[in-house]
């Protein structure tokens, strides 16, 4: 039996190794790797057989949960589900670009929050894409955890190693929480 062909598609870099470009050169790569997809997509536009990704009974069954749509005609749901298709890609290459831009390989939540408000035909998605502070927004480099040590009096005149041996004693001499204290 042989496998239905994988409908996950690959990214491949849109850079060389070059060093990280400017503001403008990255807009202006943008530009250029949005350009050669969407002439792609008219190649393969007039390739189409009307096979989609997309389940065209699901789009069906969407289509008529508005109340107001009472019949559809056979190409709709082909039609709307190759829009789907091409508005997938064209928000996941917006991403796949900024992912690049931080010199990582996966694409995160936040790469698709920075291709969606950097896009102004996407601007009204900003308020539906969730970002949160999971998101790593600097280079790739999450932001440092901060340490929180109780409150010591270490006299000024001390060297560290007497320093951190006085912080060691301090969290030794406390006396930890009692997890089973409520179930006696």
């Amino acid at each position: 039996m042989r496998r239905p062909k994988s409908s996950r598609i690959r990214m491949q870099s849109v850079r060389s190794n070059h060093p990280p470009p400017s503001k403008n050169e990255g807009a202006s790569s943008l530009e250029t790797a949005l350009n050669v997809f969407w002439n792609n997509q008219r190649e393969q536009l007039g390739n189409f057989a009307g096979q989609t990704y997309l389940p065209l009974s699901r789009v069906r069954k969407i289509l008529k949960s508005n109340p107001e749509v009472q019949k559809i005609s056979c190409d709709v749901p082909a039609l709307f589900s190759k829009a789907c298709e091409y508005f997938i890609l064209e928000v996941t290459l917006r991403a796949w670009m900024n992912t690049q831009s931080c010199t990582r390989q996966t694409i995160r939540r936040c790469d698709i929050f920075q291709a969606v408000k950097n896009s102004g035909t996407y601007d009204f998605l900003i308020d539906r894409v969730p970002f949160g502070p999971h998101c790593v927004v600097h280079q790739g480099v999450p932001t440092p955890a901060e340490m929180i040590l109780p409150d010591i009096n270490v006299p000024i005149d001390m060297n560290e190693t007497e320093q951190e041996n006085l912080t060691e004693e301090c969290s030794i001499n406390n006396r930890g929480f009692d997890l089973n204290s409520d179930l006696q």
